[in-house]
């Protein structure tokens, strides 16, 4: 085939594009998005409905400027079409069915429509040359405001042309007036038709795109579910070996059944256990992401002293920073502080971001751990370190699951999953807290953890903190 061939081709399959409505995949999503579509323009375009019939009403007032003869039988006729016209707004506005809706929505055009085609044809001139353009603000103010189907706009401009050339005869217009009035009244159909279809096709197409997004939104959950159930149910299957690898190494290395010989093998129990120790806590985390994800985290709330977690929190990490040669700074401004909380979560994680901390200082540096009231009256924890930092871009990452973005000279010899952040950006929010993280990178991290004021059970605070916790408590 030619290849101008192919490029008429794709051209008319554009055209058609173009100019056809998208179609629904099947009769109940049609009716889904009608009904929707209903719904969302049933105000506007009932109140829009009565304000043009009260508009048809007003025009009397030309009638009776401009009406010589028979301006009885013309009252009588507006009076009669705004009658019947309210009577089907009532109706409209009673539990209808979209496509009812319609229907008495063209019907109401129609009667105003018909109506003054009836006065052409009582009226003398000049009346006779001016009531036709009412026809064409009529359309305009229907297909323009009133947002009719394009079915419905369809069928209403073409009833409405016929009527008016049969009326045309019957008229006492002049020739100049009744080409001028079909003129512009082409010009009001066409124009009114195209904005209605392209109005419609787009209302299509955007339901369409929102109804993809749902399903994709759908899929995406149900894919992290899997996820989360996977990593549950492997976590599980590899706890029990290597609950067995950790203990059995333990006992080998304490020699509970004698001494280890050849000597040389102690160095691989050594090995064992602590590959096995490593394993174990990642298979930890693994669980503890799942559960999250899952929202199945055991939380059992007790009031504590913040100051026995936080002090608790950072005996577990020296050992770490013992070994990595970084020093662990404690300074508190709460002392007497009772938080109501589930101490062994919040203990978590602050070992997960104080480990992390350590973990990416260089040997010689500090982190300082700090307590202190907010403004709000609740509590602050802030843990500062003096490590590589986190470039501005990857701050959004860290708190994902396996969210490792340091450069390879930090992160390669480091270990870990990337898990931490992660778990413990999951328990703040489940204590209805905030994790907050400031980085410059080269300078070091501050990570801030927000313990809300409803949180705070007794507080020997400075004076703004304790108004702002009353203000709080009175609020609640």
């Amino acid at each position: 085939m030619p290849p101008n061939s192919l490029d008429i081709f794709g051209s008319w399959a554009a055209a058609r594009r173009l100019c056809t409505l998208p179609r629904f995949e099947s009769p109940e999503a049609e009716a889904e998005f009608w009904k929707d579509r209903d719904t969302r323009f049933y105000f506007f375009r009932r109140w829009m409905l009565l304000a043009g019939i009260l508009s048809f009403l007003a025009f009397l007032v030309v009638d009776i400027l401009i009406v010589e003869d028979n301006l009885a039988e013309i009252l009588i006729v507006r009076f009669a079409a705004t009658a019947i016209a309210l009577a089907l707004w009532v109706l409209f506005g009673r539990d209808q069915t979209p496509a009812m809706r319609e229907v008495l929505l063209a019907a109401m055009g129609l009667v105003t429509i018909v109506a003054n085609l009836v006065m052409i044809t009582i009226v003398d001139a000049p009346a006779a040359d001016l009531l036709p353009f009412a026809i064409s603000m009529i359309m305009a103010f229907g297909f323009g405001l009133v947002a009719p189907r394009f079915r419905t706009a369809l069928w209403f401009a073409i009833i409405s042309y016929t009527l008016y050339w049969i009326t045309v005869p019957f008229s006492n217009s002049s020739f100049a007036a009744v080409a001028t009035n079909a003129h512009f009244l082409s010009i009001s159909v066409f124009a009114a038709l195209v904005g209605t279809f392209v109005r419609e096709k787009l209302e299509r197409e955007q339901w369409f795109a929102k109804r993809r997004l749902a399903l994709l939104n759908e899929q995406a959950v149900e894919m992290s579910l899997a996820k989360d159930r996977l990593l549950a149910s492997v976590s599980h299957e590899l706890r029990t070996p290597v609950n067995a690898i950790a203990g059995f190494s333990e006992v080998m290395q304490n020699e509970i059944f004698g001494p280890i010989e050849p000597q040389r093998y102690r160095g691989y129990v050594d090995d064992i256990h602590f590959s096995a120790t490593l394993l174990k806590t990642g298979i930890d985390d693994l669980l503890e992401v799942s559960r999250i994800g899952m929202q199945k985290i055991a939380w059992e709330d007790a009031v504590t002293p913040l100051s026995r977690i936080v002090r608790g929190s950072v005996t577990i990490c020296e050992s770490d920073a013992l070994e990595e040669g970084v020093t662990i700074a404690l300074d508190s401004d709460v002392p007497d502080v009772m938080v109501r909380t589930d101490p062994h979560r919040l203990t978590q994680t602050l070992v997960n971001i104080i480990v992390n901390a350590i973990k990416f200082s260089e040997r010689g540096g500090i982190v300082h751990v700090t307590t202190r009231f907010a403004e709000d009256g609740g509590v602050v924890i802030e843990i500062v370190d003096t490590g590589c930092g986190i470039a501005s871009e990857d701050l959004s990452r860290i708190r994902e699951p396996f969210g490792q973005v340091h450069a390879d000279q930090y992160s390669s010899h480091k270990g870990g999953l990337g898990l931490g952040l992660s778990i413990a950006n999951g328990f703040i929010e489940m204590m209805e807290g905030r994790l907050d993280i400031h980085s410059v990178p080269g300078t070091g991290t501050t990570v801030s953890i927000m313990i809300p004021p409803h949180r705070v059970e007794n507080v020997q605070a400075p004076p703004h903190a304790r108004v702002a916790l009353r203000a709080v408590e009175r609020a609640s």
